[in-house]
């Protein structure tokens, strides 16, 4: 069989089972797939895929886990402070109660290598220019206020 027709596809794949690890850095990503799972341990977890949306790694994903229901209530506070961050870089000013509100918004992330792994370590609105901040349907809101400016003088 000959499948050198295949050839210029191959290159744009990432081996089976395997990931692209990213350099350090920064990127625009689109949140393009939620997947709700569960550890060994039975933690309840959502893994965010973000597709990079420009620059040399175009196209490439990033996988983001956020632990909600672990029983370590520090990795808990953790998982829900960087959800209030993400939130609110893609413009939602309430609690996102539902992790499919979140796709198809774009963001600015900064990744690190952690363990032979790309971590996302802080997320930002793409510019200044965002477009109005989103709210949910009222009868689901729960409050959030973000925290007050940080100045250098405290």
């Amino acid at each position: 069989m000959d499948i050198s027709s295949l050839a210029n596809e191959f290159e744009r794949v990432d081996a089976w089972g395997g990931h692209t690890l990213l350099p350090e850095g920064e990127y625009d990503v689109m949140i393009i797939k939620a997947v709700e799972g569960e550890t060994k341990n039975g933690d309840q977890y959502c893994k965010l895929l973000y597709k990079v949306t420009s620059g040399d790694y175009n196209g490439k994903i990033i996988q983001d886990a956020f632990f909600f229901r672990s029983p370590d209530a520090k990795a808990r506070s953790r998982t829900l402070s960087r959800w209030k961050s993400l939130s609110l870089a893609i413009g939602f000013t309430d609690f996102v109660y539902n992790t499919d509100l979140v796709l198809t918004h774009s963001m600015h992330v900064t990744i690190t290598i952690y363990k032979n792994y790309n971590s996302v370590n802080r997320y930002a609105p793409l510019s200044q220019s965002q477009p109005q901040p989103r709210q949910q349907p009222q009868s689901q809101v729960q409050s959030v206020t973000p925290p007050p400016a940080q100045t250098p003088w405290g």
